[in-house]
């Protein structure tokens, strides 16, 4: 089951200050991410294989790293290979490679 917390903390000593803490819980990700690395018929084929698995967290905090939009993110692939290829996220690769 998948949840999603998000709490916004404002900061006693700045009223105009706020923290965003936002936390994703997916107790069953990181068991699916194993069985995908594990079921190479769950790869895919040569002319689309799955690569990774990136939870929407992961996603959102580059878009916002970044300054783009999640439309954004989704509407030019140079985002996602980004992402896919950043060895800091290598622990979200399905398939060994480059994207």
């Amino acid at each position: 089951m998948e949840k999603i917390t998000t709490d916004f903390i404002s900061n006693p000593d700045k009223d105009e200050t706020v923290v965003v803490h936002k936390v994703e819980f997916a107790a069953d990700f990181w068991d699916a991410l194993e069985e995908l690395k594990q079921n190479e018929s769950a790869h895919g084929t040569d002319e689309m294989q799955l690569k990774a698995l990136i939870p929407g967290i992961v996603i959102e905090k580059y878009c916002f790293d970044k300054g783009i939009s999640w439309a954004e993110f989704w509407s030019d692939k140079k985002h996602m290979k980004e992402v896919c290829n950043d060895p800091a996220l290598s622990a979200f690769r399905v398939t060994p490679g480059e994207v």
